[in-house]
């Protein structure tokens, strides 16, 4: 059964701004991707309502309500006690929708944060879920500060528009996932070639011409967008160069005065804004493509960038992190310092010159653009909220109670360690490093989270330099050693995994399974397996491998002829492979039997994993503990855990 969204807005339809297209596109690409979305509004019904969906090219239909409680307008009021009781009009009227319609919605989706007491009494009366699509970091409003903050962490997903933003809230990959707030339009690129387009839009033939199009102010939050920008670099320029600005021309006295005073007025061409198709032209026609800088917020990614991309045209932009997640220097387009003429100038000119360098950029802007669809989007977000419908509704309670105990714990094991020290070790097992739906799989930017804390509040040794320490009797230490391992044998450790590790030049060891087939039994979880020569690269990285078992058997139940079969054949098929003895392994499902650890010493294997908890001086060697990683450890459940395993340790 696909999912029945509530899409929660108060934007004003009639508007022209961004995030109305954002909208009604996205709630279309909900809909296209199998989920029922019902557009809920608090104003009343436009009369031509089919024509701004026409204009914004919804084609995918999907249901509206509006509550006939307060118009978009209202909400925007300078008097605050009239836009106050404006505002609480449009709560009751929202509510008293959701609330008479509760059966018919499983979740409800919104993006503005002034809709989060509505969204708390949705999850916390109604029992069912929230998600929260986060766009902005509230710089000087510190009350709206509050609410995106309280919106982000009391939802059960958010969908941030750029990493920058997640890492902002620091939230992980489990309750968040990010999805661009726009799409590259490839169907509205025209069908002309560049001396038509300047002729129908009565440009000069022969300039070259920098475009911008996009909005000539500021943002709701008071950021400028810079576009003065477009007119210092002319004075590092040619007089062939003449900058072209498409957008609201009420706006563009300032940029007309400063053209005037740098000598550059008749170099500036300043159109009115249009509609996207219109705009594409614009940009199709133009040279290069210019991106200014939109402030430096985590959540500053511009809607621009992606019909940029879509034309593939070569773009110079503005480098911050934001950008940067979908700019790549010298790949799609070319990063600049914002605050510096002479590189915007100098990049320009390169591209001018340099015609295979500049087909390389239109190439790999046009590769990249394919991926931001409003279709993927769609799909994404349909996956996300789909994944997350299910959780449990009705142990909020409980989760808090339960979430504040391991808080607690952890911080005593933090305390303790800080005050007492420790001679115990943790050893972390994971299994896969993707973005699997299974248990035993974590998000790749929550496993790059993990690594960097523990670069920073651990000793990250090789297990063989851990193993040594077990019988250390010196003095404790402030900073505990922990070793990072991985189970079975997943494609994704190569492809998600071990850039990181090299990245932070972290050690790792490798325990594969050497029937090298996917040993979990879950078809849902889409995981490859390793092959072969996959574990000849892992070794040759420098990572230890160690075994798991030949099958992937429960080792604690074979007899022992069975047992030397598992143990022998995968020793001597990964010895092989990586050219090393292998001297350590794991035990499948982390089950095994003390009547064994005879039958591991005689090949030489000096050291076997199982069960949770830290590493003591007083273990066995072919009976360690590790503490197993799943995929709803975020941030602060792993080190809450870290630390608690470490308050479990006597020594």
């Amino acid at each position: 059964m696909s999912v029945r969204i509530a899409y929660v807005s108060i934007i004003n339809l009639r508007s022209s701004r961004a995030h109305v297209h954002n909208s009604l596109k996205t709630c279309e690409a909900l809909q296209s991707s199998d989920a029922a979305v019902t557009f809920l509004h608090p104003g009343t019904r436009p009369s031509y309502l089919e024509d701004i969906l026409t204009s914004h090219r919804v084609g995918t239909r999907f249901a509206f309500k509006f509550c006939n409680a307060v118009e978009a307008e209202e909400l925007m009021i300078p008097n605050r006690f009239e836009r106050g009781l404006a505002y609480l009009r449009m709560y009751v009227g929202i509510w008293s929708f959701l609330s008479g319609h509760a059966d018919e919605f499983d979740v409800l989706y919104y993006r503005h944060h002034v809709l989060v007491p509505l969204a708390l009494m949705w999850r916390m009366l109604k029992r069912k879920n929230v998600f929260f699509e986060s766009h902005y970091v509230y710089l000087h409003k510190y009350f709206s500060q509050a609410l995106t903050r309280l919106a982000v962490h009391a939802s059960t997903g958010v969908i941030f528009i750029t990493d920058a933003l997640r890492k902002h809230y620091g939230l992980s990959g489990v309750k968040g996932i990010i999805a661009p707030c726009h799409a590259s339009e490839c169907e509205l690129l025209p069908d002309a070639s560049v001396s038509e387009l300047r002729s129908e839009l009565n440009l000069p033939l022969n300039a070259k011409l920098l475009c911008y199009t996009g909005t000539l102010g500021s943002t709701i939050q008071g950021i400028s967008y810079e576009v003065e920008t477009m007119i210092k670099i002319l004075s590092e320029l040619s007089s062939e160069y003449q900058s072209l600005i498409v957008g609201d021309k009420k706006n563009s006295d300032y940029l007309i005065k400063l053209a005037d005073k740098l000598g550059v007025k008749d170099r500036l061409i300043i159109r009115p804004w249009s509609d996207r198709k219109t705009v594409y032209k614009y940009l199709s026609a133009s040279d290069v493509l210019l991106m200014p800088r939109v402030g430096t917020a985590p959540g500053s990614s511009p809607s621009k960038m992606f019909d940029y991309l879509a034309v593939g045209k070569p773009i110079v932009a503005a480098k911050t992190p934001p950008v940067s997640e979908v700019l790549f220097d010298g790949k799609n387009a070319l990063l600049v310092n914002a605050d510096v003429p002479q590189e915007w100038a100098e990049a320009i000119k390169r591209l001018m010159r340099d015609d295979v360098f500049r087909l390389q950029i239109e190439e790999g802007a046009k590769k990249d653009g394919l991926k931001y669809t409003w279709s993927n989007r769609g799909k994404r977000i349909n996956w996300f909220i789909s994944g997350l419908k299910n959780v449990n509704r009705t142990g909020i309670p409980r989760r808090f109670a339960a979430s504040l105990a391991g808080a607690f714990l952890g911080l005593a094991g933090k305390l303790k360690l800080k005050v007492f020290g420790t001679r115990s070790s943790v050893v972390l097992a994971y299994h896969s490093v993707s973005e699997s739906p299974w248990v035993h799989a974590v998000n790749p930017d929550v496993f790059r989270e993990q690594m960097m804390w523990l670069k920073n509040h651990a000793e990250i040794v090789s297990l063989d330099v851990l193993q040594k320490n077990l019988t250390y009797k010196g003095m404790l230490r402030k900073k505990p050693l922990a070793a990072i391992t991985f189970d079975d044998g997943y494609k994704d450790w190569l492809e998600n995994a071990v850039p990181i590790l090299v990245e932070l030049k972290l050690a790792a060891t490798f325990f594969v399974t050497t029937s090298f087939v996917s040993v979990t039994t879950l078809p849902q979880a889409g995981l490859g397996a390793i092959k072969p020569a996959d574990v000849s690269d892992l070794a040759q990285e420098g990572f230890e491998i160690g075994g798991h078992g030949h099958t992937h058997t429960d080792l604690s139940a074979c007899d022992g002829a069975a047992f030397r079969f598992e143990i022998l054949e995968s020793k001597k098929i990964l010895e092989s492979l990586t050219e090393q003895k292998v001297l350590r392994m794991s035990y499948p499902k982390g089950r095994y039997s003390s009547k064994h650890f005879e039958a591991l010493a005689e090949p030489g294997y000096t050291a076997a994993f199982a069960g949770h908890g830290p590493m003591r001086p007083d273990d066995s060697a072919y009976a360690l503990a590790r503490l197993p990683v799943y995929k709803n450890h975020d941030e602060r459940k792993f080190v809450g855990r870290f630390y608690m395993t470490l308050l479990n340790a006597l020594g």
